[in-house]
């Protein structure tokens, strides 16, 4: 499919192009066009339009985050559309050297893995200045905080079967000796049921769910820098995401897969309730609610004993 991309360096122009090809005019043809909408609403990337590994040309972007940010990418030469997380290499080069490391260690050990409900890890590597990447598939679908936020608690059959498939890939990841240690709903993405389902079914039976970011998580406790949620408790600091970290996590001790199946328990009831079982002002009061109180019970409606 061919479309008008402009450069987001010179800023050329071309009316009938195909992402993923490179600017005429650019030294070396080393930058790649983009969408118009893409080059106006990031002007200052300074990785967009960039072409990571000689063969994935960043040609838009997914999503940002403080450890980095997730762009489309097109594998060449087969033209494959993949999902690119950039990761930043941390200050310094002791903490970039260190980071790296851990880098490959987990990418090596998430690449292994096979599972429908894992995220299937391409490729990796890490460029001249640093910068660290990994090619993941790209997904098309919502995750599960934003179905929560649209749709509201989903029926127990949904919300079961749900939890079923990121138990499986939450199994293949611990006996390859890997734990999540961020799990939550926003790294559980449904993608749809092909065809919309199965017609005599629910509209939601087919659809798969897919774990993201197994290994990330390991990195931003090890690095500190970007952790969407640091905070200081009296054990230290803490890397997660307090409504849904196993007290083990809170404390500082021993991480294993009882802290992902924790975690999963957490998703599952706010998929039943509609929302966490423990809120509070601040991320401590939140980390004590789920160390000091009693499971709030779920809906009647539900009709548990």
């Amino acid at each position: 499919m061919t479309t008008t991309l402009i450069c987001p360096r010179c800023r050329h122009q071309e009316e009938a192009a195909t992402l993923g090809v490179r600017c005429p005019r650019c030294p070396d043809h080393a930058v790649a066009l983009v969408p118009p909408a893409e080059a106006q609403g990031n002007r200052d990337d300074p990785l967009l339009g960039r072409v990571l590994g000689g063969k994935y040309p960043l040609v838009g972007t997914i999503g940002r985050g403080g450890m980095g940010a997730v762009y489309l990418a097109i594998q060449e030469p087969i033209g494959r559309q993949v999902a690119i997380k950039v990761i930043r290499s941390g200050v310094g080069a002791a903490a970039g050297e260190s980071l790296r490391a851990r880098f490959f260690r987990e990418a090596r050990a998430v690449a292994s893995l096979s599972h429908p409900s894992i995220v299937t890890l391409h490729d990796y590597g890490q460029e001249e200045d640093g910068t660290l990447y990994m090619v993941l598939e790209l997904l098309r679908g919502r995750d599960l905080s934003r179905i929560v936020k649209e749709e509201g608690a989903l029926p127990a059959e949904r919300a079961v079967a749900i939890t079923c498939q990121v138990l499986g890939a939450l199994q293949e990841a611990h006996a390859a000796g890997l734990v999540h240690r961020d799990l939550k709903p926003q790294n559980i993405m449904l993608l749809p049921a092909p065809g919309g389902g199965d017609q005599k079914g629910a509209p939601w039976e087919g659809e798969q769910a897919k774990v993201l970011d197994f290994g990330i998580a390991k990195l931003l406790r090890s690095s500190d820098e970007g952790a969407r949620e640091t905070f200081e408790t009296r054990q230290g600091i803490v890397v997660g995401t307090p409504h849904y970290m196993a007290p083990e996590q809170a404390t500082g001790r021993t991480l294993g897969p009882a802290t992902d199946l924790y975690a999963l328990g957490v998703v599952l009831y706010e998929l039943l309730a509609g929302s966490a079982p423990f809120n509070g002002t601040t991320p401590l009061e939140v980390l004590m609610a789920h160390q000091l109180h009693p499971v709030p019970p779920l809906p009647e409606a539900l009709g548990l004993p």
